[in-house]
C-alpha cells in the first residue's frame, strides 16, 4: 500500500505534530499500523451480520466492549451503541447516515475489533469510542441486494434505496420550528449519547456513487483543514466538486462548512434562521448547542471512480451540447416517473410504503435548467455531465422500478394493466440507460478497504489533533 505510506508521510509533516523525534515515530507506528491492518473485505455485511459481529465482540472482551440498546423502532429494529474503551476523551461515530452509506459500518467494526486486539492504539488515543454501526437498520436492509458479489453501477442502481430526506436521523434533531413530528429512533439514540457524554468529536460516515472525497465540518479550524488537505493531496481519488450539501457552504475543493442557509423547506424539514449560524434540525446544530467546543465532521467517499473526470482532451463537442444532452436525460426521466407515479399512486397497494415515500421525496426536485455556457467540452466535462445527470436518473429509475416490483408482489402478480405497462416501460428505460452508462463510463470500483482507510485515516488524525489541543489547554 505505497499510497498509504506516502499519505502518512505527508501528514507527519504537519506543523501541529509533536516536537520530539521519539513521539513522531510513535505516532507514525500507531496510526499507520492501525490503518494498514484494515483487511481486504470481500463484501459488505448485511444488517443481521453487523449485529452478530458486535455481539461476538462483546463476548470476546466484555471488559473493553459494551453493546447498549439505544432504542427500538416501530418495526422491531434495535439501535445499538457499541462502546469501546474507557478513555478520558469521547468520540461518537455512526454508519449508514443514509441507507446506502455502507462503508462506514465496515470501518467501525474494524475499529472496534482493532481496539480490542491492540492495546497500543487505545493507549495512544485516550478515547472512549461510541459507535452506532447502523443508525437506520430498517432502511439499510433495503440496500442489501448490492452488498454481495461483484459491484457494478447497474447492480447498485437496481438494488438502490435512499431514504426520504425528512426521515434522515441527521436531520431530525430538535428545532424551534415544527420540523419533526415523529423523530426517528436513530436520531434519538444519537441525541442521547451526545447529551449523556462529554462528546468532543462527532463523525458521520457517508458514501456517494461518483462524487469524490469531501469533508463537511462544523468549525473553521485551520490545522484540521491543513491536515485533511495533506491527506487528500496524495490520494488518487478525486475531490468532491458537486453542489454543497444542504445547510453548508463551499470552502475549498473537497471542503464544506456547516452554515446558516436562508429560510426554506427541504422535503418536510423546516430550516430556519438561528443565532448560532447553524441549520435548525441538524445533528451539527445539536452538537454545537450541547457541546460547544466539539467538532462535527462528515466524510463522503465514492463507490466508483472514472479517472477521465480530470481528462483535458477534447470531447469533440461543445460544453452546451454535452451538458444539455445529459440534463435532457435527467429531466425526461424524472418527468416520466412523475407523470406515471402521479397517475398510479392512488391505485397502488404500496402507495405509502418506504419506496413510495422515497419517490415522493425524489420528485420534489425541480427540473434542471438548460446549460448555456460556451466553449469546447473536455472529456472531463463529458464524464462530469454524465455523473451529475445520467447516474441520478438511473438511480431514480431503479427506485421506481423497485416500487413497481413491490406492487407486483403485493398484488400476487395480478397487476392492473396500467401498472403493468408502467412496470414494463420502467424496466425498458432502466435497461437502456444502464447499458448506455456502462459503455460511456470507464469506471473502477473503489475497494471497501481503500474507502475505509480514507475514513479512518481522517478520523485518527482529527482525534489526535483534538486530544492534543484539549490536553494542552489543561
Amino acid at each position: 500500500m505505497k499510497w498509504l505510506a506516502t499519505l502518512l508521510l505527508a501528514v507527519m509533516l504537519l506543523p501541529w505534530s509533536c516536537s520530539t523525534e521519539k513521539i513522531e515515530l510513535s505516532r507514525e507506528e500507531v496510526l499507520f499500523s492501525m490503518v494498514n491492518r484494515i483487511p481486504d473485505f470481500e463484501s459488505f455485511m448485511a444488517v443481521d451480520e453487523l449485529i452478530t459481529f458486535q455481539k461476538e465482540l462483546v463476548k470476546q472482551d466484555s471488559n473493553k466492549v459494551q453493546l447498549i440498546e439505544r432504542g427500538n423502532t416501530p418495526d422491531g429494529e434495535i439501535i445499538y451503541e457499541l462502546q469501546v474503551g474507557q478513555g478520558s476523551h469521547h468520540a461518537l461515530m455512526y454508519g449508514f447516515p443514509e441507507a446506502d452509506d455502507a462503508v462506514g459500518a465496515m470501518t467501525l467494526l474494524f475499529v472496534a475489533q482493532d481496539l480490542v486486539n491492540n492495546a497500543i492504539t487505545s493507549d495512544f488515543l485516550d478515547y472512549t469510542w461510541h459507535m452506532v454501526v447502523c443508525i437506520d437498520p430498517e432502511k439499510a436492509r433495503l440496500n442489501e441486494g448490492w452488498f454481495r458479489g461483484a459491484l457494478t453501477l447497474t447492480k447498485f442502481a437496481k438494488e438502490f434505496f435512499r431514504c426520504p430526506r425528512a426521515e434522515l436521523p441527521e436531520w431530525s434533531f430538535p428545532t424551534s420550528a415544527p420540523a419533526v413530528k415523529d423523530r426517528p429512533v436513530g436520531a434519538q439514540a444519537l441525541m442521547d449519547i451526545i447529551d449523556e457524554f462529554p462528546i468532543e468529536f462527532v463523525y458521520s460516515l457517508h458514501n456517494s456513487p461518483f462524487n469524490g472525497v469531501s469533508f463537511t465540518l462544523s468549525d473553521d479550524i485551520p490545522e484540521v483543514y491543513a491536515m485533511l488537505t495533506k491527506i487528500l493531496s496524495v490520494e488518487t481519488l478525486p475531490l468532491g466538486e458537486g453542489n454543497a450539501p444542504v445547510g453548508t457552504h463551499f470552502v475549498a475543493p473537497g471542503f464544506y462548512k456547516v452554515t446558516l442557509p436562508s429560510d426554506r423547506r427541504v422535503s418536510g424539514m423546516v430550516i430556519v434562521d438561528g443565532d448560532d449560524g447553524l441549520p435548525q434540525g441538524s445533528i451539527a446544530q445539536h452538537v454545537k448547542q450541547k457541546r460547544g467546543d466539539a467538532l462535527f465532521a462528515a466524510i463522503e467517499t465514492p463507490y466508483f471512480w472514472d479517472p477521465r473526470i480530470s481528462d483535458e482532451r477534447s470531447a469533440n463537442a461543445s460544453r452546451e451540447e454535452v451538458f444539455s444532452e445529459a440534463i435532457g436525460v435527467y429531466n425526461d426521466t424524472l418527468n416520466f416517473i412523475r407523470t406515471s407515479f402521479t397517475a398510479l399512486q392512488d391505485r397502488m397497494i404500496e402507495n405509502r410504503s418506504l419506496f413510495a415515500r422515497a419517490l415522493e421525496d425524489l420528485l420534489l426536485q425541480e427540473k434542471k435548467e438548460p446549460f448555456v455556457e460556451e466553449g469546447t467540452a473536455t472529456m472531463g466535462d463529458f464524464v462530469k455531465a454524465t455523473i451529475e445527470n445520467k447516474v441520478p436518473a438511473l438511480l431514480a429509475l431503479g427506485q421506481y422500478l423497485r416500487l413497481l416490483e413491490a406492487e407486483q408482489k403485493a398484488a400476487m402478480g395480478m397487476l392492473p394493466p396500467e401498472i403493468k405497462r408502467a412496470l414494463e416501460e420502467s424496466h425498458s428505460r432502466f435497461v437502456t440507460l444502464s447499458e448506455q452508462l456502462e459503455q460511456q463510463l470507464d469506471y473502477s470500483v473503489i475497494s471497501i478497504k481503500r474507502a475505509a482507510s480514507m475514513q479512518l485515516m481522517a478520523a485518527l488524525h482529527i482525534m489526535d489533533y483534538l486530544q492534543n489541543r484539549q490536553d494542552g489547554m489543561e
